[in-house]
């Protein structure tokens, strides 16, 4: 990226850097969660959690890239732009 004033302009290295990363995030993330309690002590159940990544947009004219998550553990699940 390179500043002319106040604008900033996307190079070739930070746009195919962009391009990179839309097209390798898209994807799913399974991983188990462990929490312990310091005060209490008590350790909760492990739980399966999963995150997902959809509609990756990378704009290098912006520096900015958009994403729709979804976010699951056990049962539960959240979505969000």
């Amino acid at each position: 990226m390179a500043t002319y004033g106040r604008f900033w302009v996307a190079t070739e290295d930070l746009t195919d850097t962009m391009k990179f990363i839309q097209e390798k995030l898209p994807g799913v993330v399974n991983y188990m969660v462990y929490r312990h309690d310091n005060i209490t002590g008590i350790d909760a159940p492990p739980q399966k959690a999963r995150l997902t990544l959809t509609q990756v947009s990378a704009d290098a004219g912006r520096c900015s890239i958009s994403f729709h998550s979804r976010f699951d553990i056990d049962v539960k699940s959240a979505e969000g732009d």
